[in-house]
Order: structure tokens, then C-alpha cells, then sequence
């Protein structure tokens, strides 16, 4: 606003004022143009960052475009300056007086530095039902936020912002320069929880820093912190006998750390629970597996109308490797571990298990196979004590030239793909709902605030090639203003690649019970047709309106 003051004034400034105004328009460019670029591609008018991300050295290196946001607050905290300081020199004393009082109280407003329900102008809600139920009148408790990271995740930013509101103090939470040996001490001990496993040794350092309840945050579980679905690690929390659950009101659930196990839990090893697994296996294709360990590429990636995705690893020269690094934390348990090969004549091979941190090998099994050009699916069986980042390896050594269409890991328990599951076992967006009409009591709910687009993925299991027909219970939600012609939500059933589309249905909110009283469920069925065995993912897209998922169904139909 100044800047267009004293652009109307130009002709009668003084040259101190001048010098003023070209500071101020300096400024202004700066702010206007590091805005612009904070929105990356995202904009309609995005050639300056393409042109600045495709010439500018290092500019690409840049993942998250919003920390050109420090420029624009650099560049709008000196515009303001330089204008408060300008209205200054043209008001009285006591006007300059009464004007400087009233940007500090402003100031004060927006960064309000007492406890509160609420923090200045944030559109995050001023309250949380599980923390006021335990932190309500408990300021000054430590406590361990799940997910857990390195220290210096945004993802943490949920936490932090309830830690203003209720003064929790905690053990893990954001540092763009994480303390020397919190890592070693804190976040490598304690990385499990993103699995929602917690042993004797995590609980005696749980006890050692006394932490008195255990917080998990369901909005901030990103695939990034475990590779299994944030369901699972909540399923295993619920189970744990060193843990009570106090407070559930979804998204957060609390905690509270036992001094001892409760007798009330079986004395077990929950990670080796049969009950204690997810339905989501985890997939890498083969041509996504053409690199080694170094990052070199090996092997050829083919055309091939029998594998998955129409595409598969040819592997010709001896020690030529499928590899695979699985850096994100993989949960302790018993898992299945197998990949889908073809060879002309006999071949042999190795597939390995190894731990990423110490290259020690966990499993180890060789193979002679002679498919006679069709695929074959070969596995082998381990076992993880703990929660750990692990690394796979198919070696080819001697023989005919392998075909590799995928490698898989599931959990061992988990044999015949699902013919019924609810949404909350997927990966997901939305928050995990009580809900009365749902299957299981529970279900996705997803709302205006939520993320539009995907809004499920998974469960990434090998169907066999044939009809199908497969039922999803949603609802509609309430008071929201939906018309009935409004498109809510569209259901697409694809591979795991999104390469090969089934199936896509549009959902309008007129198909679904809306009722605002009883929100009741209705089963929606559709068929699609697998012309090769596929590993199928669920993907309902969300686009803006209250929506519950509760539970899929896939039968395989006679043909």
C-alpha cells in the first residue's frame, strides 16, 4: 500500500524518500516474485520456474517449493518495515506513538504467547478431545509423538501445534539441526513405533526418559515412516501389554506407558503374532529393479505381454542383480518374500535378505529353475526380531538369461489374496471414524479438508486373471451441501502401477443414503475383468465432500 502511496507521490519526494522507494519496490519484486515461485508448476503461469529449475544449477534440488516461502517473509517483513518507518515520518509524535502501538498489539494477537485453545490465526482446530481428556489439566507431561522421525520432518508440525495448546513436553519432535546423538539415542531405538511395536528393550528407554504416555497421530502417518499402512501400527499399539490405551478421538490416540506389563494382555511376542499382520503387500516390477546397490543400471528392461505391467528385467550377464532398497522401516514379524521368473533352460540364481545398515544377511536361498519361457514364482521365508531397513537382491550366476516380472513382500500369514476387507486396512487419507453402521464399527471418513484426489490405495495382491465383481460400502455424509447431482467420489479399480485401468466408476451423491440422522451404508457393485494376474489397487478418489468408507468385497465370478 505504501508502495502506491509514494508512487503517487513520486513527483514531490524528497531524494531520502526516493532512496526509500527503490528500496521498497526492490523489496516488493523479491516478495512477488519468490510467492510465485513457492507454488513451483502448480501455477497456470509457471515458465519462470521451469526455466529457473531447468538452467538455474541446484534450483532442482529443491523438493518442497514452499521453503521459497523464508525468501518471501524475508522480503515482506523489510517491505513492512520500510513502510511502518515511512508513516512515521509523516505523522505527529503522538500519532507515531499510537500507530506503533497498534501494530504491536496486532503483532501480539497473531503470536499470542500465553496458553490457549488456539494459536493466533490458525485454521487448525483450537482443541483436541484426547489430549483435553488426558492434558486437559496436566501441563508439563512428557510424552512420545507417533509417527517418530530423525528430527526434522514437517510432518511433526501436527504434534508441535498441540504442544502449544496443552504444553506437553516432548521427546521427538522438529529440528531442522537435530541434537548431536538423538538419532543413535532417541529416533533409532525408538523407530519400531511406526510399526506400533514396542518391546521390553523400547520400553525400558520409554521409562528411562520418563515418558508417561505414548501419542499417536493418525493425520501424520505418511507410507514414508513404515511401509505398512498406519492401521496395522495402531492394531499392534491396542495389542501392546506395556501400553493402556486412555483417550481415542481419531485422528490422536494416547497412551499411557506401564510401569510393568499388564497382566491383562497375554505375556507374547506380539510381532510374531498370526494376528498381528496386514492384508497390503508391498510390490516393486522389474523394470523399476534396473539398478544395483551403486545405482548403476544393469539388466534390460523388456516388453513382455506376460509380466504384470506388459514389462519386465532381463537379466543376461552373470552377477547381474535385481535390487531393491527398502530404506523405509519394515515392522519385525514373519514374511514371505518372492519374485515371479521365466528362463529359457536351466538358470540359477540367489535371492537375499539383507540388513541395510550393516549388510549383514538375514536369509539367504539359492535356485535352479527351467521354465520353459513361461513365469514361475519362487519364495523364500524370514524372519525380523525388530523393526529394521532392509535390502533384497536377486543374483543371477550361471545359466540361461532370467526374466524378472516383480519381486513381493507379504507377511507370511497372509495367503490367498482377500475377498473382503475394510478401507482402514489401506493406505489412506481421512481419519479412522466410529461409526454404528459400519462392518467393523470403524470407517474412513473423509471431508472438504481432506486432501482431493486419491484417497485409498492398496491392498496390492495378486488376483488371478478373470471376471470379477466387486462391492463397496460408502456412505454419504451430512450437512455438508451436497446436491445429488454433485459427483462425490469415483471408485477406480486398476494395477498396482496405475498403468492398466479396470474399472472407474463415478459416485454421484444421489446414488448413496444421505439421511442426516442415520448416515446408513449402501453397497455399490460393479464388474471388471483381470486379463492377466494383477496386483490390484482400490482407489477411490475424493473430491471435496464428506464421504465414509467402510468395507470392499471381491468375488471372482464364473466367466
Amino acid at each position: 500500500v505504501m508502495f502506491i502511496v509514494n508512487l503517487i507521490r513520486a513527483r514531490r519526494t524528497i531524494a531520502g524518500e526516493r532512496e526509500t522507494l527503490k528500496r521498497m519496490l526492490f523489496f516488493l519484486v523479491m516478495l512477488l516474485a519468490s510467492y510465485m515461485l513457492t507454488f513451483g508448476p502448480r501455477l497456470p503461469f509457471s515458465a519462470p520456474y521451469g526455466f529457473l529449475y531447468a538452467h538455474l544449477p541446484k534450483f532442482s534440488m529443491i523438493r518442497q517449493t514452499v521453503k521459497l516461502m523464508i525468501v518471501s517473509t524475508f522480503a515482506l517483513s523489510a517491505l513492512a518495515g520500510l513502510a511502518f518507518a515511512y508513516l512515521r515520518t509523516i505523522f505527529s509524535r503522538r500519532w507515531a506513538i499510537a500507530l506503533s502501538a497498534v501494530a504491536l498489539a496486532l503483532i501480539m494477537i497473531d503470536y499470542f504467547p500465553f496458553p490457549s485453545k488456539g494459536a493466533g490465526i490458525s485454521i487448525l482446530p483450537g482443541r483436541d478431545e484426547a489430549y483435553e481428556q488426558v492434558f486437559g489439566n496436566k501441563p508439563d507431561v512428557r510424552v512420545v509423538n507417533v509417527p517418530i522421525w530423525p528430527g526434522n520432518s514437517s510432518w511433526s508440525s501436527h504434534y508441535q501445534y498441540l504442544a502449544t495448546i496443552y504444553r506437553t513436553i516432548m521427546v521427538n519432535g522438529y529440528n531442522p539441526l537435530p541434537p548431536k546423538g538423538y538419532s543413535d539415542e532417541v529416533f533409532r531405538p525408538l523407530k519400531s513405533l511406526n510399526a506400533g511395536q514396542l518391546q521390553r528393550r523400547q520400553h525400558e528407554l520409554l521409562r528411562k526418559m520418563n515418558v508417561e504416555y505414548l501419542v499417536f497421530h493418525e493425520e501424520s502417518f505418511p507410507p514414508k515412516v513404515c511401509i505398512f499402512p498406519s492401521q496395522y501400527a495402531l492394531e499392534n499399539l491396542n495389542a501392546s501389554p506395556y501400553l493402556l490405551k486412555v483417550a481415542e478421538e481419531p485422528p490422536v490416540s494416547i497412551f499411557k506407558v506401564l510401569d510393568k506389563k499388564s497382566e491383562e494382555k497375554e505375556d507374547k511376542e506380539i510381532i510374531f503374532s498370526e494376528e498381528n499382520s496386514t492384508i497390503v503387500a508391498r510390490i516393486h516390477e522389474g523394470e523399476k529393479l534396473n539398478k544395483n546397490v551403486f545405482g548403476n543400471p544393469v539388466g534390460k528392461v523388456i516388453e513382455d505381454e506376460k509380466a504384470s505391467n506388459g514389462h519386465a528385467l532381463l537379466l543376461r550377464k552373470e552377477n547381474d542383480t535385481a535390487t531393491r532398497i527398502r530404506r523405509r522401516t519394515t515392522p519385525g514379524g514373519r514374511f514371505t518374500f518372492s519374485a515371479r521368473v521365466k528362463s529359457e533352460e536351466s538358470s540359477r540364481f540367489k535371492i537375499s535378505v539383507f540388513r541395510s545398515r550393516d549388510g549383514s544377511i538375514i536369509e539367504s536361498k539359492a535356485f535352479d529353475v527351467d521354465t520353459g519361457g513361461s513365469y514361475e514364482i519362487v519364495s523364500l521365508e524370514f524372519s525380523l526380531e525388530e523393526a529394521t531397513s532392509i535390502l533384497y537382491i536377486l543374483d543371477r550366476r550361471a545359466g540361461s538369461a532370467l526374466t524378472v516380472d516383480w519381486m513381493r513382500l507379504k507377511f507370511a500369514n497372509q495367503k490367498i489374496p482377500p475377498e473382503e476387507f475394510e478401507f482402514e486396512e489401506l493406505f489412506h487419507t481421512g481419519n479412522v471414524r466410529r461409526h454404528d453402521k459400519a462392518s467393523g464399527g470403524r470407517a474412513v471418513f473423509l471431508t472438504k479438508v481432506d486432501p482431493k484426489g486419491e484417497a485409498t490405495r492398496g491392498p496390492y495382491r495378486l488376483y488371478e486373471r478373470g471376471q470379477y465383481e466387486i462391492t463397496l460400502s460408502i456412505a454419504g455424509g451430512t450437512g455438508d451441501g451436497t446436491e445429488k447431482h454433485d459427483v462425490i467420489a469415483s471408485v477406480i479399480i486398476s494395477d498396482n502401477m496405475k498403468n492398466v485401468i479396470m474399472s472407474e466408476k463415478k459416485i454421484k451423491a444421489g446414488e448413496l443414503k444421505t439421511t442426516s440422522s442415520t448416515g446408513e451404508f449402501k453397497d455399490m457393485t460393479y464388474r471388471f475383468e483381470l486379463k492377466r494376474p494383477t496386483f490390484l489397487n482400490v482407489n477411490v478418489q475424493h473430491f471435496g465432500h464428506d464421504l465414509y468408507l467402510d468395507k470392499v468385497t471381491i468375488r471372482k465370478v464364473e466367466e
